[in-house]
C-alpha cells in the first residue's frame, strides 16, 4: 500500500508541489512535537482555519438557497495531521494535513444536537495548578469550531461539561432547544458518526475537504499575492473555572548541533511576532521566559520555525516523555576554541566545520588544528557531511570492532565504496594521508553524482610521489580547488592535519 501511495504521489508531483501561498508564520495544529495531535486537546490555529473554510462554503450554500439560518462549522481534532509551516505552502502540504479523503457535508442541526456533539471529545478530568488539562485519554473527537464559541468545565461531569455555546452574533444557544435550526458544516466522518450531528438533516455536499481547505487561504491572500497571516488563537474554546495562572514559564531545552546542552548561552527570543529580547540559558541549557496563559509562538534567534507553547496542553512547559512534550531547539553557539583565532588562515574552515556539525573539537575548548587525523576520524567527518545516515551493512574489515565509536561511519563508508582498506584491514588508528582523503572525497562524489568531470595538471614538484590509484582523485581535487593549485607542494603521502581536512571539506561542500 505504501509503495502504491508513493507511486501515485510521484505521478502527481507537478500538481502537489505547486506553490499555493506563502505562510508568514506556522498555522499550528496536528502533530506539532509528539505522537498525538495538539488539535485533539485544545483550540488550534489550523482548527480555526479549517472550520472557517467550512463556514465560508456553507455560507455560500445558504445564500444560494435563501436559507436564513446561523452558520457554524466543526472539525474533529483527529482530522488534522500536521501544521501548516512557515514558508511556501503547496497543495501537497494541504493533503498531508487532511489525508482522509473526506467530503464537506452541510446539515441542519438543533442547539441540543450541537451540545451533544461537543461533549463527545471532552475527555478532560480537570486541571493542575499550571493550567495543564488533565485527561483520561487524548481524543480525536475533540472539536475545533467556527461561527460560535463554547465554554466547558474540564472538571465537570462527563456529558455535561459544556456550560455555554454562543454564536458569533452573541446569541446564546440553549442546551435543551430541540426546535431551532442551525446550519452546520463538517466532514462526512463527523456528520455520520458523532452523537447529535448524525441525527441532523443532511442538506448537501460542499466538495472535498482538502479542496475546501486549499481554496480558503487563497481567498485570504488574494490568490496568493499576499502572505498568509493567521492568528495563533482566537479564544473560541473557553474554560469555566479555569485554574490557569495569568502567566506561566516556558522551558525550552537548547542544544548544539552535537546534541549537547548549551548552558549560559545568549539567545534572542520573541513571542507571537513581538520584538526579540535577550535571554541566557540556565545551568541545564534551558531557555526560560514568562508568557501570558494560553498558546504562543516563541521565535528563537534565526530558527526557521518558532516553538509552539501552551500551558493547557503542556507544550513548552514539560520536557519529559511522561509530561506530554519532548522537544529541543538547536543553536550553534559561537565557536570558542582557544587554539583557533580569527586571524588564523584556517579560521573560516574550522568555523564552517563546527557550525555545520561536520567536525567537533578535541575537547570542549580546543580544536587542535595542527593535530593529525586517523582514518576512523576521516570517515566520521565525511559521514557527518552526508548527514550521518545509518545503514544495514556488515563491515568487511576484521579490525573494526562492533560498537566502536566510528563503527557506523566505517560501515557506511564501506557500503558506499568510499574506503577499500589497507591490505584487507581498515586500520582505524592509522593516520589518513592527503591522497587518501582526496580519494575518499572523489569516491563520495562519484557515489552521489556519478564520476565527476574536470581534471587539472598536478603541477607540483612532488607530484610523482602520488600513488597511481590516487592520481585521478588528486587531479580532480586540484581542479575543484579542494586542494589549492597555489600550494608549493602536493605532499600526497603526508598525514592530513585537522585544519587541512576542514578546508578540504568546506571547499568540496561550497564548490
Amino acid at each position: 500500500m505504501t509503495e502504491t501511495l508513493v507511486a501515485i504521489r510521484e505521478s502527481q508531483s507537478a500538481l502537489l508541489d505547486r506553490k499555493l501561498i506563502y505562510n508568514e508564520d506556522p498555522v499550528w495544529g496536528g502533530n506539532v512535537y509528539w505522537d498525538y495531535s495538539e488539535s485533539r486537546i485544545v483550540e488550534t490555529a489550523y482548527g480555526d482555519l479549517v472550520t472557517d473554510a467550512f463556514a465560508e462554503v456553507a455560507g455560500e450554500f445558504a445564500d444560494a438557497r435563501n436559507l436564513d439560518l446561523p452558520v457554524v462549522a466543526v472539525e474533529n481534532g483527529g482530522g488534522i495531521a500536521v501544521p501548516m509551516y512557515r514558508g511556501d505552502v503547496t497543495y501537497g502540504d494541504i493533503l498531508d494535513a487532511f489525508n482522509h479523503g473526506n467530503m464537506v457535508i452541510v446539515k441542519s442541526v438543533t442547539p441540543a444536537q450541537l451540545y451533544e456533539a461537543l461533549e463527545v471529545g471532552l475527555t478532560m478530568t480537570g486541571q493542575d495548578g499550571t493550567g495543564l488539562l488533565v485527561r483520561a485519554k487524548v481524543s480525536g473527537s475533540f472539536l475545533q469550531v467556527s461561527g460560535f464559541t463554547y465554554t466547558y468545565d474540564p472538571a465537570g461531569e462527563s456529558g455535561s461539561k459544556v456550560t455555554a455555546v454562543v454564536l458569533s452574533d452573541g446569541t446564546k444557544l440553549d442546551r435543551s432547544d430541540s426546535a431551532t435550526s442551525v446550519l452546520l458544516a463538517t466532514n462526512n466522518y463527523v456528520a455520520s458518526s458523532f452523537a447529535g450531528i448524525k441525527d441532523g438533516e443532511q442538506l448537501g455536499e460542499l466538495g472535498g475537504e482538502d479542496s475546501v481547505v486549499r481554496d480558503y487561504p487563497l481567498k485570504l491572500t488574494d490568490g496568493g499575492e499576499k502572505p498568509l497571516v493567521y492568528p495563533i488563537k482566537q479564544d473560541r474554546i473557553l474554560y469555566a473555572n479555569d485554574l490557569s495562572p495569568e502567566e506561566y514559564t516556558v522551558s525550552i531545552p537548547v542544544v548544539d548541533l552535537h546534541g549537547d546542552p548549551v548552558p549560559g548561552t545568549s539567545i534572542h527570543a520573541g513571542v507571537d511576532g513581538g520584538a526579540a529580547k535577550e535571554y541566557v540559558t540556565d545551568d541545564g541549557g534551558n531557555l526560560k521566559l514568562t508568557v501570558p496563559k494560553g498558546a504562543h509562538a516563541v521565535s528563537l534567534d534565526e530558527c526557521d520555525t518558532p516553538v509552539y507553547v501552551s500551558n493547557y496542553s503542556g507544550s513548552g512547559t514539560v520536557t519529559t516523555k511522561t509530561g506530554y512534550c519532548e522537544f529541543s531547539f538547536t543553536v550553534v553557539p559561537p565557536m570558542a576554541f582557544t587554539d583557533v583565532d580569527r586571524a588564523d588562515s584556517f579560521w573560516d574552515d574550522v568555523n564552517w566545520a563546527w557550525e555545520n556539525g561536520v567536525m567537533s573539537g578535541k575537547s570542549a575548548t580546543t580544536f587542535d588544528p595542527n593535530g593529525l587525523t586517523t582514518r576512523a576520524e576521516a570517515v566520521m567527518v565525511i559521514w557527518n557531511l552526508d548527514g550521518a545516515k545509518s545503514v544495514d551493512f556488515t563491515v568487511p574489515f576484521p579490525d573494526v570492532e562492533e560498537g566502536a565509536w566510528y563503527a557506523e561511519a566505517a560501515s557506511w563508508a564501506a557500503s558506499e565504496g568510499i574506503v577499500a582498506g589497507r591490505d584487507g584491514l581498515f586500520a582505524p588508528n592509522g593516520l589518513v594521508t592527503r591522497e587518501e582523503l582526496a580519494t575518499m572525497l572523489f569516491r563520495y562524489e562519484t557515489g552521489k553524482n556519478g564520476t565527476p568531470e574536470g581534471r587539472a595538471e598536478l603541477d607540483f614538484p612532488d607530484a610523482g610521489e602520488a600513488s597511481a590509484w590516487a592520481v585521478d582523485a588528486l587531479s580532480w581535487c586540484v581542479y575543484r580547488d579542494i586542494i589549492s593549485a597555489g600550494d608549493t607542494t602536493l605532499t600526497p603521502g603526508s598525514a592530513a592535519a585537522r585544519a587541512e581536512i576542514a578546508r578540504m571539506l568546506r571547499m568540496y561542500a561550497e564548490a
